[in-house]
């Protein structure tokens, strides 16, 4: 009750209007469409009311539109994170949820990760997260694991703060800091344990530095102020700390070994320091050097600090922890000269620190501290060099160096002279833990995301993290005084005069009014005129209908009255007016689209499709050359694309006025097809005994056999079979597809996809995706849409569009590969063009054949092989006669004679070679009554011959 009163004091205060947007907007989160729903959140999100019963919605409605394609799920799971972090409320009873699965994309994953990690509020889903995090370090994606390693310490730290919370609330702060303690303790020990197990350098090397924060964060509790201390029975920080000091002697003595390869020294090699060298490398991996910093630094902690003095390591005196710091200032000083920046500023560092922690002197560690640090004076990078200056000067002043000090400031002999205890308060103060917890702006992001902050979630600027050009619109500060009502309001005045005018501009007598003289508009236009003056009629006769059915009158009237104004003239009395559909046209949906219809002076009538389309064509034929011909252009032109300087992608923001000409032209039924211009509609599905379309003559005849891509019996029964188009059919698919039909490297296959499921099932979401290869690539791949539905004994075909980088005579040289998906598996496929499709057509007459014959008479030239016909059953003379046929369909070549027919027993073929355009001829030479003969391939190129004969001699055996 306390929660609704405190709603309804919050809808108390805002304007009607706005209570009326949200409240209308708000049944929209329950839409199957993910951009309402994404686009009703960011309404409710910038513009609503922070309550919990909105917040609850949005969370749900944004959760289930997730489960969706990889594509919708990416930008929901991205708006999503941007949500969380403003009101992990709203998603926090759906964590299971946002788990990764195993069939996740790599994208998706690490969404789902950072989701997971701005959860873990609550004491149980940290437990949650780090049992779903110890399955993810184990995950085989590299990156994936690294994020994975990152959460766990961001998990760790945000365990000490809602522990420490809830102590407060309840009054048990040091049972709260133990269990947040213990909960760190164990994140430690898993890192530990990974980098003992993983052979990935970089994986240990984003452990090393999580451990590194982890140990500090345990340390900074324990040396607080605070009574409770680290409770640490298995003594974990130990074996980490140890852990941390093999791979980062590992580390330097790579190093070392390196550095010592490149001299050419003949001493001779202990063996025992060689044998403990290979242990090592057989119990540790090679640090990456983003992780080398980090381990000096702990390190040095360990050695030069009380830090971590409490901190014991195992079978480690003294005087063993003394050896330890010497022979890493050994291992630093041999491969100083070749680390990164960032690892030479933590060395000096750890000089600087072990030298002032020892005081000074002359011993062999003194010696190695001022070995580093004079290296650093002198390096090449301004960082290193300063930073080195630096500590040089603070430690000569306070303790004192004795090499090469001629540099370096001398100390000051006043009171104001830099002290030991000053010296240490710079470089061996205790330091803050590093966090990976985001800061708070402190309201400085809110004052600044007009102009540099974050996007709007849902847009693709916020998606792609950068302003997307000048499509993006900000949101607008929140004004300080609301907007007149007049401005919402609709117009009250009366309108008895537009009645009139109305009257006498014509109506019929079952009450559609005519507008005559109006520009014919395009399917989405709208038409303010219209809508405002039938808003005013309509609201003058009955004052109870809504706004919204009034618009929807007026456009209807509107669109109505062009029809009415056109037939007063020339339709006759039993024409049936009826209101703006899309009509039916055969021929469009046998090219598998929408397709205009044809501009005429009729009106629409409501009739048989069939008869129909009788009709219009038999009124297309009786009219004139001229008259067809200026038909079909106002279709085209009625509706240019305008320039929309401020927009990211080209609108039609104005449409254009039509000339006179093309107006009269122009009908009700040309505007039905405008706006759909660029259309793509999904592949036409069919049953098997009706086949592929009425146009599958022509596309029989301009193709290739087919080829069985993907059986039944391994595709979960999906059948995918494959033929190549050729000639005036692969011009138009290319052309269609937006690819050049003049370029050789064009490819266009026909695929068609079949279910034969034996249970009688169907199959849904049959797609094809493209993966890489090698060989000859496509620089352009169009990909047909995807199939929704196929169910049993149904078929769908799609065009498949390739465009080759480059050319080549060698057969099968150009190749790309898909993955063939649906929902009951997937099943990889190569598409390998053979070189007898990509061949060139070749016009030539006789005489000229003749004369290009006569160039081949070397033996390389001529590739000739014997055949005989098949005459089983008695078929010899009809396999005489359909073995042109045969061959043209396993090859693309150029028949010479007419019609495809012997002349004198033979039978010439011709084509151009696709890379060096060399002419290719083919002569098949065959008795009708024997049926033996021979076929001879002559061109200059071996290879070629004989990879044409490969192709050619197969057919005379097929029928």
């Amino acid at each position: 009750p306390a929660s609704a009163a405190t709603q309804d004091a919050e809808d108390e205060d805002i304007d009607e209007d706005h209570k009326l947007l949200l409240k209308a907007s708000f049944p929209l989160l329950k839409s199957r469409n993910s951009g309402v729903v994404l686009a009703v959140c960011s309404l409710h999100y910038y513009c609503g009311i922070s309550n919990i019963s909105t917040r609850s919605a949005m969370g749900k409605a944004m959760v289930r539109i997730h489960r969706d394609r990889r594509e919708i799920q990416y930008v929901v799971l991205t708006s999503i994170r941007s949500l969380v972090r403003e009101c992990p409320s709203a998603f926090t009873p759906y964590l299971n949820d946002f788990f990764v699965k195993a069939m996740d994309p790599s994208f998706t994953r690490k969404t789902k990760l950072e989701i997971l990690t701005s959860l873990a509020l609550e004491p149980a889903s940290i437990k949650a997260v780090l049992k779903e995090l110890r399955t993810y370090v184990r995950h085989e994606d590299r990156d994936f694991v690294r994020a994975s390693v990152c959460a766990v310490g961001r998990i760790a730290e945000l365990a000490r703060i809602v522990y420490d919370r809830h102590g407060a609330q309840h009054g048990t702060p040091e049972e709260a800091r133990m269990e947040s303690d213990a909960i760190a303790l164990n994140c430690l020990y898993g890192l530990t344990t990974l980098t003992a197990t993983c052979d990935q350098d970089v994986v240990v090397g984003e452990c090393v530095v999580v451990i590194e924060r982890i140990l500090l964060m345990l340390q900074s509790s324990s040396l607080s102020s605070s009574p409770i201390g680290v409770q640490d029975p298995n003594h974990v920080q130990s074996m980490s700390l140890t852990r941390l000091i093999l791979l980062l002697v590992r580390a330097l003595a790579t190093g070392e070994e390196e550095h010592d390869e490149d001299e050419d020294d003949e001493d001779d090699d202990d063996p025992i320091v060689d044998e403990d060298l290979s242990k090592l490398k057989n119990r540790t991996v090679l640090l990456p050097q983003f992780a080398v910093g980090p381990a000096v630094w702990i390190v040095g902690e360990l050695l030069t600090t009380s830090t971590l003095s409490s901190i014991q390591l195992y079978n480690v005196d003294t005087s063993t922890r003394s050896r330890m710091k010497t022979e890493i200032l050994r291992l630093i000083a041999a491969g100083f000269p070749d680390f990164d920046s960032n690892v030479k500023l933590q060395c000096l560092h750890f000089a600087s620190k072990a030298l002032l922690a020892m005081g000074g002197g002359s011993t062999d560690d003194v010696i190695l501290c001022e070995h580093i640090l004079s290296m650093g004076r002198v390096d090449l990078n301004q960082d290193v060099r300063d930073r080195a200056r630096y500590e040089s000067n603070v430690l000569h002043m306070s303790v004192g160096l004795t090499h090469e000090t001629d540099a370096l400031s001398t100390a000051v002999s006043s009171e104001n002279k830099l002290t030991t205890e000053k010296a240490k308060t710079m470089l061996l103060a205790l330091k803050p833990s590093p966090s990976s917890i985001p800061l708070d702006g402190n309201g400085q992001a809110d004052q600044n995301s007009n102009a540099k902050g974050p996007f709007r979630f849902g847009t693709l600027s916020s998606l792609l993290s950068h302003r997307a050009g000048e499509a993006y619109l900000p949101l607008l500060p929140w004004g300080q005084k609301d907007s007149p009502s007049s401005l919402r309001d609709p117009p009250k005045e009366k309108v008895e005069a537009q009645e009139v005018s109305t009257q006498a501009a014509g109506s019929t007598s079952d009450g559609w009014k005519v507008q005559k003289g109006k520009p014919t508009t395009g399917f989405y236009d709208s038409d303010d005129t219209s809508a405002s003056s039938s808003s005013d009629e309509s609201s003058s006769s009955d004052t109870s209908s809504s706004e919204s059915e009034t618009e929807d009158d007026a456009s209807e009237s509107s669109s109505e009255d062009e029809s009415s104004s056109e037939s007063d003239s020339d339709s006759p009395d039993n024409n049936l007016l009826i209101p703006i559909s899309q009509p039916t046209h055969n021929h469009a949906v046998a090219n598998g689209g929408i397709a205009p219809p044809k501009s005429s002076s009729q009106p629409i009538q409501v009739e048989d499709v069939n008869e129909s389309s009788s009709e219009d064509d038999s009124s297309d034929n009786s009219s004139g050359d001229e008259e067809s011909t200026s038909s079909e252009e106002p279709f085209v032109q009625s509706a240019p694309m305008g320039q929309h300087s401020n927009g990211l992608l080209q609108m039609n923001h104005q449409p254009e006025k039509l000339s006179s000409h093309m107006a009269r032209q122009t009908s009700s039924a040309s505007s039905l097809a405008e706006g759909f211009e660029g259309l793509v509609m999904a592949p036409l599905v069919v049953d098997n005994e009706s086949g592929l379309g009425s146009g599958e003559a022509d596309m029989e005849k301009d193709s290739s056999v087919w080829k069985q891509m993907v059986r039944p019996e391994l595709g979960g029964g999906l059948s995918v079979k494959a033929r190549y188009l050729r000639g005036p059919t692969r011009d138009r698919e290319a052309k269609n597809m937006g690819l050049n039909p003049d370029s050789a490297s064009c490819v266009c296959v026909q695929i068609v996809f079949e279910n034969r499921r034996s249970d009688s099932g169907t199959l849904r979401r049959v797609r094809m995706i493209q993966r890489g290869g090698t060989g000859i690539a496509p620089k352009r791949v169009i990909v047909p849409q995807e199939v929704g539905a196929l169910k049993k004994d149904q078929m769908s075909a799609v065009v498949l569009g390739l465009d080759f980088a480059s050319l080549s005579d060698k057969d099968g040289a150009s190749m790309a590969r898909f993955d063939i998906k649906s929902d009951r598996g997937s099943n990889s496929i190569d598409v390998r063009p053979p070189l007898g499709e990509m061949l060139q057509p070749c016009i030539l007459s006789l005489t000229k054949f003749d004369t290009i014959m006569q160039r081949f008479k070397g033996i390389h030239q001529k590739v000739v092989s014997t055949f005989k016909l098949n005459s089983d059953g008695g078929g010899l003379k009809e396999e005489y006669k359909d073995l042109p046929r045969k061959i043209l369909k396993q090859c693309n070549l150029t028949p010479m004679e007419r019609n495809n027919g012997w002349k004198d027993g033979k039978c010439n073929f011709i084509a151009l070679s696709p890379a060096n355009g060399e002419h290719i001829c083919v002569i098949v030479d065959c008795n009708p009554q024997t049926g033996e003969g021979s076929i001879t391939i002559c061109c200059d190129n071996a290879l070629v011959s004989n990879s044409i004969m490969d192709l050619v001699k197969p057919a005379v055996g097929k029928k």
